[in-house]
């Protein structure tokens, strides 16, 4: 166990050089003790960003179909990871259990697969298993921020960065264990990540809805909340201030609206705004409460899906 330690530290050096790496214990991390550590999946190397940030060997759970090939799978086999499919799910669960069992640490990606878009994507039901009876196990939830947008996330627009690229990890105990409870505490993490050390609210906003959509300098983006602009520019609520917002779309190619309710209806209900003015639009946002009749009327009108 000293010598695996022993190389994991060596194996890690050169992404404690290469990323800054910052740990954030809303609850303390169990020193001794089966754990079962539960979070996003968002890059190739959260393993090692992971093991970077927690002093005791963590035992990955991995596509079956990786682990298996012949240049990984000595090095795989020598730090205990464990291999899961479709077909052997139950055989690695019950090496999951019997790991936790032993007290050691293990990692479940409860997505089972690297994301594609930044955002959490649907949650797997194994972890619930693994953990029945188990209850000495601790249960802690992460989130990772910062590598999306890295060579190693799956993001269409990948950021090379020449110094120390920044990554926050969160971690915080679960107290109810199951797929519902288990994302809302992950998404919950994820605000804290990005809010913590953040001078205000607006610059959280922007960050993460660009890293979320993976939106490009060449998309066109518009707000046209009435508050401080949080992502492109401010327009003031007036008798005109639908129509300028149209014709400001059409003029830019405006691909992302971020629109409240008052742009919704405005554009709704006057005959003179065509569809041809939010040709370019590829997503609507709105983050108000609306009648569903007046989101329905508006995507039949300008065939534009709004997302609510």
């Amino acid at each position: 166990m000293v010598f695996k330690k022993f190389l994991c530290f060596l194996i890690l050096i050169p992404f404690r050089l290469r990323y800054k790496i910052k740990v954030i214990k809303r609850t303390p991390l169990p020193k001794e003790g089966g754990v079962l550590l539960l979070g996003n999946h968002i890059s190739w190397i959260d393993w090692a960003i992971l093991q970077a940030s927690f002093d005791r060997c963590i035992r990955f759970v991995m596509n079956r179909d990786l682990y298996n090939l012949p240049f990984y799978k000595p090095f795989l086999e020598f730090f205990g990871v464990i291999p899961i499919s479709s077909k052997s799910a139950k055989e690695s669960l019950k090496a999951v259990r019997e790991a936790l069992r032993s007290g050691e640490v293990v990692c479940i990606f409860p997505e089972g697969t690297i994301s594609y878009t930044g955002n959490l994507n649907s949650f797997k039901k194994g972890f619930e298993i693994a953990l029945r009876g188990l209850d000495d196990v601790k249960v802690m939830a992460f989130y990772i921020k910062g590598i999306w947008g890295s060579v190693f996330s799956r993001a269409q627009n990948k950021k090379k960065e020449i110094l120390r690229r920044e990554i926050t990890i969160v971690y915080e105990e679960s107290r109810k264990i199951d797929v519902f409870s288990l994302k809302c505490q992950i998404s919950k993490l994820s605000s804290f990540a990005y809010v913590r050390g953040k001078r205000d609210l607006k610059e959280f906003e922007s960050e993460r809805i660009f890293e979320i959509l993976n939106i490009s300098k060449g998309d066109g983006v518009l707000s046209s909340y009435q508050s401080e602009p949080i992502l492109d520019k401010k327009f003031s609520k007036n008798i005109a201030f639908y129509k300028d917002a149209c014709k400001e779309i059409a003029k830019r190619n405006i691909a992302y609206l971020f629109a409240d309710s008052y742009f919704v209806k405005s554009a709704l209900n006057d005959s003179s705004i065509h569809p041809l003015y939010l040709d370019s639009l590829k997503y609507i946002f709105v983050f108000e409460k609306i009648d569903r009749d007046v989101v329905e009327a508006f995507e039949k009108k300008f065939r534009k899906k709004i997302y609510l």
